[in-house]
């Protein structure tokens, strides 16, 4: 009788493991699968991101650039001025 109570026991607890395990893996796979597709996403978002710091760098230079250019032609003409002003 003993015997009997503790295979039925044995069972019922093995049916609910069983099912509390598949619930687990079920979750796990879920995880690595929305694990798999975040990582997938920020994969693909990264070169985006690099292209657009790439982009604000260059544009940065360019306005250097232009700035010294800027800044070269302005003192060249005022030496120029200054030297007609001292050669009068």
């Amino acid at each position: 009788m003993t015997e009997l109570f503790l295979n039925i026991r044995t069972r019922r607890s093995t049916g609910r493991t069983s099912a509390s395990r598949k619930q687990k893996d079920t979750a796990r796979q879920q995880d690595t699968a929305t694990l798999a597709a975040r990582q997938e996403h920020d994969a693909r978002q990264e070169p985006r991101e690099k292209q657009q710091v790439d982009d604000i760098e260059q544009e940065q230079l360019r306005s250097q650039l232009v700035y010294q250019q800027e800044l070269e032609r302005v003192l060249s003409l005022r030496a120029t001025r200054h030297e007609e002003n001292f050669d009068a």
